[in-house]
């Protein structure tokens, strides 16, 4: 079956000759119907009810004539009729409606009413959706010039393309100024159509580099090909008569035009191509940058040690107790010893100044680092609430002006009474805050992710400064006990152990 794929049209809905809606109640009638929607299951609404959409256009309608003081043309547009269609055992319904959602969203920028309604009575799943020609908020209205078909058919490639569904290459758009591009209806389908689906398939799933292949492909699936002179003609296994490839039979499938389909093909596969190889190429050079990196930061800058602590034979009671034992330590020690040498010399740490000096910076740094991450914590924490406010503002925005046009209603208050009060209380933040507009939710996440990143890096770089600083006090722990060194202590100390050795001198005496 040859359907179009993510195909759309367009088509306003007037106001009828007696100045009524009856056009917008019939379209969502008819899309609304239960024996092609799964009993409703599939229509859902934006803005307003699916049981009444017909009545709660109506309404922003009178607001937006009353706002504006214009009145009403005979021609007037009320809303618009946007059909969208998906290849055949592409898409389930279910998705099929969110899409729709996601194209009437962008389409109207979140600013019109509208209900979205899948259909399934054909072998094809499409969308129907009523958009109501006026603003929500009833300051404007939807306008669709010429070849506003165009931007339509652009977004629903775009949301397609994004969720890997079929989308049409090259259209041969619709003369109408109403109606979207539809290359091939849903009617039952000729010999040609099939034919023309059949070479597009060959395209695009055999890539074949002349006209040749195809015909031989075209012979694997049954097809009589018949050449006669710079001419082609081509007959179904089922078919009575040949089907010559030319433009004048088959628009778009003549020699020339399949040649430029198939060096486009080609050339969509070979940029394909290289844009994989490059990625793959910078991902190595990502790998080796890397690993250079690391390899400079081994060489140059800091080796963790290797080596472990001294065991102080002197005070060793069981080194004391088996001269085995004692002999094991010694070449322990000596061992250890040597380890320790070549970390100090590769670190550049030649004498207990020098250790005292790099415990003492490093020790800063971290808490230097730490200080820095305790504030971006703070500033998560904020981004964090304000994003939870923005998200809350814009669920329930829609219903508080609602409220507000209701002149503060106390019915509709009782009826809404949480998304009211959860947006008044967004608004009460935002103004504490003193904000003059609310920031974009979409920055907000990027500078969270920002920030993150910032605190991974502070947190490993106090990981190895933490790392850096236990090495050396290892090193003047060795140190204290190879060279015969009395532990450091501090001034509290000193002058204690000072006062005690004074007042026992009388006692010795």
């Amino acid at each position: 079956m040859r359907l179009f794929m993510a195909a759309t049209w367009i088509k306003p809905i007037h106001i009828h000759r007696n100045g009524s809606d009856a056009g917008v109640g019939d379209a969502v009638e008819y899309v609304t119907d239960y024996a092609k929607t799964k009993d409703g299951a599939l229509v859902t609404a934006y803005n307003c009810t699916v049981t009444q959409t017909a009545k709660d256009f109506e309404v922003v309608r009178h607001e937006y004539q009353c706002m504006t003081n214009k009145k009403q043309d005979e021609n007037e547009i009320l809303a618009y009729h946007v059909r969208q269609a998906f290849k055949p055992g592409e898409i389930d319904p279910e998705a099929a409606n969110k899409l729709g959602h996601l194209l009437a969203m962008e389409l109207t920028k979140g600013k019109h009413q509208y209900i979205v309604a899948t259909h399934t009575d054909k072998e094809h799943i499409h969308n129907h959706i009523i958009i109501n020609a006026y603003e929500y908020e009833a300051r404007n209205k939807f306008r669709n010039p010429i070849r506003s078909y165009k931007h339509l058919r652009k977004i629903s490639d775009k949301i397609c393309d994004e969720h890997n569904l079929s989308v049409i290459e090259n259209p041969a758009l619709s003369k109408s100024r109403a109606e979207e591009y539809l290359y091939r209806s849903a009617r039952p389908e000729s010999k040609r159509s099939i034919l023309m689906n059949d070479i597009d398939e060959i395209i695009l799933n055999d890539n074949p580099k002349t006209i040749n292949e195809i015909c031989q492909r075209l012979k694997e699936r049954s097809y009589s090909i018949k050449h006669r002179g710079k001419n082609i003609s081509v007959k179904p296994n089922n078919g009575e008569h040949y089907i010559r490839l030319t433009e004048k039979t088959l628009k778009g499938y003549g020699l020339e035009s399949l040649q430029a389909k198939i060096d486009a093909r080609n050339n969509e596969r070979q940029i394909k191509d290289e844009q994989q190889n490059k990625n793959e190429d910078i991902k190595i050079h990502k790998d080796r940058l890397a690993f250079s990196a690391a390899k400079k930061y081994n060489d140059n800058e800091y080796l963790r040690a290797k080596f472990k602590l001294i065991i102080d034979i002197e005070n060793c009671f069981e080194a004391q107790l088996s001269e085995g034992y004692k002999k094991w330590v010694q070449i322990y020690n000596l061992q250890q010893a040597a380890e320790m040498l070549i970390f100090l010399q590769n670190n550049n740490l030649t004498n207990m100044g020098a250790l005292r000096k790099a415990v003492n910076e490093e020790e800063s740094k971290v808490a230097d680092v730490q200080t820095k991450i305790t504030t971006i914590g703070k500033k998560l924490k904020e981004i964090s609430t304000l994003q939870r406010y923005i998200g809350a503002y814009k669920k329930t925005s829609a219903v508080y002006s609602q409220y507000l046009r209701s002149k503060r209603n106390r019915d509709f208050y009782s009826k809404n009474e949480k998304e009211i009060n959860a947006c008044e209380e967004a608004k009460k933040y935002f103004d504490s805050l003193g904000l003059e507009e609310i920031p974009d939710y979409n920055d907000l996440k990027k500078e969270y992710a920002q920030l993150l990143k910032e605190v991974k890096e502070m947190k490993n770089q106090n990981y190895q400064s933490n790392n850096k600083i236990r090495d050396i006090k290892k090193a003047l722990g060795n140190a204290t006990i190879l060279l015969n060194i009395e532990p450091e202590v501090n001034d509290a100390t000193e002058h204690k152990t000072k006062t005690e050795n004074e007042m026992s001198t009388p006692h010795e005496k």
